[in-house]
């Protein structure tokens, strides 16, 4: 297994939160994630790990979907 925890970089989350068009504090609590851990990915002090990564790839290949689902539970 690759190690994806590289591959999301600060830019390409806020990126993939830029596609949702969501803020910071919208986007945290839609993926279930703290503002304060989302903050520090964004700025590139921590890497998501687990869950999180996949929750970005899959927001990454297809936001609306994955929104639409996330925003159900």
């Amino acid at each position: 297994m690759t190690d994806t925890t590289e591959a999301f970089h600060a830019e390409r989350i806020k990126a993939i939160r830029a596609s949702t068009g969501l803020t910071q504090k919208a986007f945290s609590e839609m993926i279930d994630v703290n503002m304060g851990t989302l903050r520090h990915w964004e700025q590139g002090r921590r890497v998501p790990t687990g869950p999180a990564c996949a929750i970005l790839r899959a927001l990454e290949n297809d936001v609306g979907h994955v929104m639409a689902a996330l925003n159900k539970a």
